[in-house]
C-alpha cells in the first residue's frame, strides 16, 4: 500500500486533491512510529516526492511549503534510518 502511495506522490501533490493533508499526516506517523524498515522507507520516499515534485506554475499551498522547508527534520524524526530514502532526499550519511 505504501509503495502505491509513493507512486501517486510521484505525480505531485495536486494529484492527491483533498487527500493531501491526511496523506502527509499518515506518512509522518509511519516515519515516526513504524518499526518496519520497508514501510518507513516507502513513507520517506513518498514525502520526498511530494516535497520535490510540483508543476512549475504552482504556488505551493501552506502545507506543501511547510513540508518542503521541514522535510529533513521530519525524516530525522524516524528511529529507523532508511539510507536509500534519506540520500534521495538529499541527506548524506
Amino acid at each position: 500500500m505504501l509503495w502505491s502511495i509513493a507512486i501517486l506522490c510521484s505525480h505531485g501533490a495536486q494529484v492527491l486533491g483533498s487527500a493531501f493533508e491526511p496523506t502527509v499526516a499518515a506518512l509522518q506517523t509511519v516515519i515516526r512510529t513504524d518499526q518496519n524498515v520497508i514501510a518507513v522507507g516507502f513513507a520517506m520516499d513518498a514525502l520526498t516526492r511530494l516535497a520535490n515534485i510540483r508543476a512549475a506554475d504552482d504556488d505551493p499551498q501552506p502545507l506543501l511549503a511547510d513540508l518542503q522547508t521541514n522535510l529533513r527534520a521530519i525524516l530525522g524524526e524516524s528511529p529507523i534510518q532508511c539510507w536509500e530514502s534519506l540520500v534521495r532526499a538529499g541527506v548524506m550519511p
